[in-house]
């Protein structure tokens, strides 16, 4: 009997268009890609959010992980600031209204390490959030931490309420160019955001993880090998799809070349790095910052977030 296929939701990206595409596959199992995300019952992997992970891991969820980390974020490029609110320096952000994703989630998590490690401006200085849904994990003690109030969504994205004045700043990975271009009172809190995550990087030695693949632990533990196996696949899919950029012409964006030697300057070879010790250090940190904006009660051994048989990449 042929063996099951090991069935995996990603989203495209330049990273993964081999896997999804069928140019690669483990050597004993046969897999094939969704490009939605999130856990069904026909999905044994899937793409999730580091943070939710984390906290369900925390929480005895039965789900393990694989060290592939798909999708990654620049914090300092990703926090957007109605400037009619008077905003022009971090310090301005203090007891102002600001649109999240989620409260929990990577992005604000990074940046509020960001402001209170490099600004000094704690959290709940910043008291109101506005998530753009309800909080995928619940609150580990069913509320938000003591001085942070979370505010029930409304019927308005994020980015529309920062256009209106309701919202003082955003901090989105997801802010359309076509609203920025369009709107003259809505700006970047860094103007040079490019050349602090340049820093960020060189100051941490990682390019922050975003997302990470989700295994149900029932199917990792009846099926060994197969983690490993989809390890080695997205490994395999990544360097393909890096290797288009060697011909410039591959992009529609002109300047691809250059933006390939600058990202390799500035960042190096390492920065999607997949596998467990290479990304030890950047899951330790995220780590300790939901600890210390009091998400995470206690950091987890990075070894009992992923699957027994990838902890030797």
């Amino acid at each position: 009997m042929a063996p099951r296929k090991v069935t995996v939701a990603v989203r495209h990206y330049d990273r993964t268009l081999a896997l999804l595409a069928g140019m690669v596959a483990p050597d004993e199992v046969e897999a094939k890609a969704f490009v939605t995300g999130g856990p069904r019952p026909d999905t044994d992997v899937w793409e999730t959010n580091l943070w939710g992970y984390i906290l369900m891991r925390s929480r005895g969820e039965p789900i393990t992980a694989i060290p592939v980390f798909p999708r990654r974020i620049s914090p300092h490029s990703i926090i957007f600031v109605n400037t009619r609110s008077g905003i022009r320096s971090p310090q301005d952000l203090v007891g102002k209204r600001v649109g999240v994703n989620y409260y929990q989630g990577t992005p604000p998590t990074l940046i509020r390490g960001i402001l209170q490690h490099e600004f000094g401006i704690l959290p709940e200085q910043i008291p109101t959030w506005v998530p753009e849904g309800p909080e995928l994990v619940p609150f580990a003690s069913g509320k938000p931490p003591e001085g942070i109030n979370v505010v029930l969504p409304t019927d308005k994205r994020p980015t529309k309420m920062l256009l209106d004045g309701e919202l003082d700043a955003l901090m989105s990975p997801n802010v359309p160019h076509t609203i920025l271009e369009g709107a003259p009172h809505i700006a970047r809190l860094f103007p040079d955001a490019k050349e602090r995550d340049k820093a960020y990087f060189r100051d941490h030695g990682f390019y922050p993880i975003n997302h990470v693949m989700v295994m149900k632990a029932e199917v990792a533990a009846a099926n060994p090998g197969w983690a490993l196996q989809v390890y080695e696949a997205f490994v395999e899919s990544q360097q393909i799809g890096f290797r288009y950029y060697n011909d410039a012409t591959w992009s529609h964006l002109p300047w691809t070349g250059q933006a390939l030697e600058e990202h390799y300057l500035a960042l190096g070879s390492d920065a999607w790095a997949q596998g467990l010790a290479r990304n030890r250090k950047n899951l330790e940190y995220f780590m300790e910052l939901q600890v210390e904006q009091r998400i995470l009660d206690r950091p987890l051994p990075v070894e009992t977030l992923f699957a027994e048989e990838t902890l030797g990449t």
